[in-house]
């Protein structure tokens, strides 16, 4: 990885997204709740409700003053004094924005483990608390699931896992298969 990413800075790119595969138990295989999940859980799907999705890697910015226009700017959007910086809040994360942004043309791989059994789905976000600013907001559906809103897909739903070169992005889904969908 750190070889991959010096090889972007050298070409002058400051950001890197990836692409999000998704490891998901399955009806057929439902619990994986041991050290070794990665050897066991073998179905994924390509997730990326928009490109870029996971624009999250990127390169330490200078600080420089752009003059008071952008100062204020900075102060008003992310309410914190000193020149422009990284933000990071309006995507909950997912995408980073700066002045200056070159992405890498070329999607990185990230490989997703959201959960490990349907247990272990409920315990993450059903008996999680949220902040109730955050339950309209960049949490969505994960801060009001209940028990019932889960459900394993079954492995003919996703992909099954090879190798890390054969991952496959086509057709990327653009919600994630363990909440029913209404």
């Amino acid at each position: 990885m750190a070889e991959a990413i010096a090889q972007v800075d050298n070409e002058g790119y400051n950001a890197i997204n990836f692409m999000e595969y998704t490891f998901l138990p399955v009806r057929e295989s439902p619990n994986h709740e041991h050290p070794d999940f990665q050897k066991t859980m073998h179905w994924y799907y390509p997730f990326g409700p928009r490109h870029p999705h996971r624009l999250n890697a990127w390169k330490k910015q200078p600080r420089r003053w752009m003059g008071m226009k952008a100062f204020a700017r900075e102060l008003i959007k992310n309410h914190r004094f000193g020149p422009p910086s990284i933000n990071l809040h309006a995507s909950g994360g997912h995408l980073v924005d700066f002045p200056g942004i070159r992405p890498y043309p070329i999607d990185f791989k990230l490989k997703h483990y959201i959960v490990l059994s349907l247990d272990h789905a409920i315990q993450k976000y059903v008996k999680k608390s949220f902040d109730p600013k955050e339950i309209s907001g960049m949490h969505g559906w994960r801060a009001t699931a209940t028990e019932y809103d889960f459900l394993l897909p079954s492995q003919s739903q996703m992909q099954l896992f090879t190798s890390d070169d054969e991952l496959d992005a086509n057709n990327p889904f653009s919600e994630h298969l363990i909440v029913q969908q209404s």
